[in-house]
């Protein structure tokens, strides 16, 4: 799936292209009062059993104009958090956007 604002699809692209992402969701996005996208958050699903390397590599190698926040949950993670519907994970499932995955 392609986000319509360019700059979250590219930034999603590049962490899509990282072994082990399955994926990606926009939880949070600030715009300016032109409309315009000033930062966002995104929540990353992966395989990964290093999950602060996964987010040290992200900020490291990910080429964004824009500031943008990640939070890394394993498969396992997020779907036993999806059975508490008071967790984030659960509110991001039920009011973000899948960017990729």
């Amino acid at each position: 799936m392609e986000y319509s604002c360019p700059i979250i699809a590219y930034t999603a692209r590049q962490i899509a292209a990282m072994p082990g992402v399955k994926r990606i969701w926009l939880f949070n996005r600030k715009l300016s009062i032109t409309g315009e996208t000033t930062s966002f958050k995104l929540a990353i699903i992966a395989d990964t059993s290093d999950k602060k390397g996964l987010c040290h590599t992200i900020y490291l190698q990910v080429d964004c104009d824009l500031p943008f926040d990640v939070v890394v949950y394993t498969q396992a993670e997020w779907e036993e958090q999806l059975q508490d519907e008071r967790s984030f994970a659960s509110r991001i499932h039920q009011t973000g956007q899948v960017v990729y995955g």
